[in-house]
């Protein structure tokens, strides 16, 4: 009983501490990417590493060729993949943000799907 009253105190405290300190977040990077262009980025390395995964099955196999295809897609775009990495990480903190990006991308692919079934037809 002494034990549990002991642990009890420590993650009060533990708890209590973090709650002050919040959450710091960083400020954004002087290269931000817009959440448009975090939009186009995202919808076409997903696209990427769809196409990737099927070509190959173990994802040993596919990481070279899915980095070659991002490095390639990244030039394309004439966006450097440490630009974008910065630009992830600061959205990544803002967790509306992030989900508003993702949402974006869904919504964008579902379009092209819907498009190319009514192509097809």
């Amino acid at each position: 009983m002494r034990i549990f009253g002991g642990l009890s105190v420590l993650l009060v405290l533990l708890l209590a501490s973090c709650a002050r300190k919040g959450i710091q977040r960083s400020d954004p990077p002087d290269d931000l990417l817009s959440k448009d262009s975090m939009i186009i980025v995202l919808k076409e390395l997903s696209c990427l590493e769809s196409a990737t995964q099927v070509k190959y099955t173990q994802p040993l196999r596919y990481k070279k060729d899915l980095e070659l295809s991002s490095d390639s897609l990244f030039r394309s775009l004439r966006i450097d993949s440490s630009r974008f990495n910065r630009s992830m990480r600061y959205y990544s903190e803002y967790q509306l943000d992030m989900k508003e990006i993702y949402a974006a991308v869904l919504d964008s692919i579902n379009l092209d799907l819907e498009r190319e079934k009514q192509r097809i037809k």
